[in-house]
């Protein structure tokens, strides 16, 4: 689903400047944004994390997923006495 909402929104650039609602500069812009933006999105499973990264193959977006048990895992390595 995220992925169509990021095609959604790329799709309706040309007809944003066709109805002069932007101008070709802001789509060319908007249409970079989109294709560079960085998403993160934290699941609470790693069966879900897999899920996902399985639904997500190809995409040209970069998305990143994150399991509560990756986060979890990070925080407890920036624990002081974790060494």
């Amino acid at each position: 689903m995220l992925i169509e909402i990021l095609d959604g929104r790329r799709a309706t650039l040309e007809a944003r400047v066709r109805a002069e609602i932007a101008t070709e500069m802001q789509a060319r812009t908007l249409d970079e944004l989109i294709k560079r933006v960085q998403i993160w999105v934290t699941v609470t499973s790693n069966e879900e994390k897999s899920s996902i990264l399985n639904a997500l193959k190809g995409s040209h977006y970069g998305v990143e997923i994150f399991s509560l048990v990756d986060v979890s895992s990070e925080l407890e390595k920036l624990r002081p006495d974790s060494a």
